[in-house]
């Protein structure tokens, strides 16, 4: 088919807003001169930085989501928007209030183009025209991203969102801004962050990780030094947050080498692991899958990540024909994570099951780590998968990846009608029943 035959016989005139009539494209060259006068139509639409930001993020964000090509096309642009700067974004739901100028144009445009060519076709038309204008003011646009990037970084660290302002921080160094140098801390600041850092490891060690992130954080704002940054960078590795974890230890990193490397090898040591986890950031493989997972959805995304991680064939999983011993470990082993270094707020399915199971049952199960490397190469290979993901969608995943595998645990000892009112399941595995029944006053 050739290239024209895609947009109809005849020379139909199509009326653009701002641009006025315009024949019916029928090759190439006159489809890429009508997305060149969209393109030059919209400096005149978009007078103020807040305007070129939020048509940025927005019209970003509807051409990756479109189809095939359009999304291919709007990949060409200088500009490489990072996820948390486009996703959702719309200006009318935002402080603005208001419709952005561009993007309504480009909507318009895109209405009354439909009426004579392939929806498709229009899609890339605007792709092109997003191409065009992001490569003519590419350094203007850039400028301005690095400005509402520290504008919100800077935000998020005065709420205490470490979370946040480390993917803000992402975006500033893709956009070469380097971190502001540390300023040289007085006395008060001094011994204001070592009573913070200390308290923080109190809490720590008792397993009050919500406090002792926040202490860690203050800490690092009274007096930045490498160890409150080392230290919150381990419970957020324990939290599957390895990408925020990196960033903490690379920031722990720079400061260390301008003061003498006092922990020189045990960051390389940890970068390197925090950055192997956290390699589908860099890699291209995050795109696609959390492309992947819109399409696939969480409950299926789960389960496959079960299956590749601890290397159990589908049809397996599917007739609990596997070895359950890694998985098991996996399940109790992530408990006690759970309860000891997260929010349990976030995990309704893990206080259920902490709930159900008898505390000493779960220290007992975690003291008999399976020998070998085995385990740690299935956790890691999870923990990869789960970490590409926004904290939202890991969560999502991680949930339900407990849900399934106790779901299956309990197939495996009381059959697939093991939550029937005839079964002899209490809730929790075999072996946890006989545990319980052992014990005199045993709690659950």
């Amino acid at each position: 088919m050739v290239f024209g035959s895609l947009f109809g016989g005849g020379r139909t005139r199509i009326s653009l807003p701002h641009v006025g009539q315009v024949d019916r494209p029928s090759a190439p060259g006159e489809f890429q001169a009508i997305a060149a006068k969209l393109a030059s139509v919209l400096p005149s639409l978009l007078p103020t930085e807040q305007d070129n930001w939020w048509f940025l993020a927005e019209q970003y964000d509807r051409l990756i989501d479109a189809a095939g090509t359009a999304a291919s096309a709007a990949r060409l642009s200088p500009l490489r928007l990072h996820r948390i700067e486009h996703e959702g974004r719309r200006s009318e739901n935002s402080y603005v209030r208001a419709p952005n100028p561009g993007v309504a144009f480009l909507k318009d445009v895109k209405t009354e183009m439909d009426r004579h060519v392939s929806s498709n076709l229009t899609d890339l038309m605007l792709a092109n025209v997003f191409v065009m204008y992001t490569s003519g003011f590419k350094d203007a646009l850039n400028g301005i991203r690095r400005k509402y990037a520290q504008h919100f970084h800077d935000n998020c660290i005065a709420q205490g969102s470490v979370a946040m302002a480390g993917r803000w921080q992402a975006v500033l160094a893709d956009l070469g801004v380097k971190p502001a140098p540390a300023p040289a801390p007085t006395s008060t600041g001094r011994a204001e962050g070592e009573r913070l850092f200390k308290l923080g490891m109190e809490a720590a060690v008792a397993f009050r990780s919500n406090e002792a992130i926040d202490l860690y954080t203050r800490s690092i704002a009274a007096w930045p030094n490498p160890s409150p940054y080392m230290n919150r960078a381990n419970l957020l590795m324990k939290r599957v947050r390895c990408r925020e974890a990196l960033l903490d230890l690379r920031e722990a990193k720079r400061i260390d080498d301008r003061e003498g490397r006092e922990f020189g090898a045990t960051l390389s040591r940890e970068i390197q692991w925090a950055s192997m986890l956290a390699s589908n950031y860099e890699n291209g493989t995050r795109e696609k899958l959390v492309a992947d997972l819109k399409v696939t959805g969480r409950d299926r995304v789960a389960e496959r990540i079960i299956c590749v991680s601890f290397d159990i064939h589908q049809a397996q999983w599917d007739w609990n024909s596997f070895d359950r011993t890694l998985l098991e470990y996996h399940l109790f082993n992530d408990l006690d994570d759970i309860r000891k270094f997260d929010d349990l707020a976030l995990y309704p399915e893990a206080r259920e099951l902490l709930d159900l199971y008898d505390g000493d049952f779960i220290d007992m199960k975690v003291a008999r780590s399976p020998s070998g490397d085995a385990y740690a190469d299935a956790q890691a290979k999870m923990h990869n998968f789960l970490c590409s993901y926004d904290m939202t969608d890991m969560l999502q995943l991680r949930r339900y990846m407990l849900y399934r595998i106790h779901d299956r645990l309990l197939s495996m000892d009381f059959g697939p009608m093991h939550n029937a009112l005839d079964s002899d399941c209490e809730g929790i595995i075999a072996e946890a029943e006989r545990f319980v029944s052992t014990r005199v006053g045993g709690r659950r």
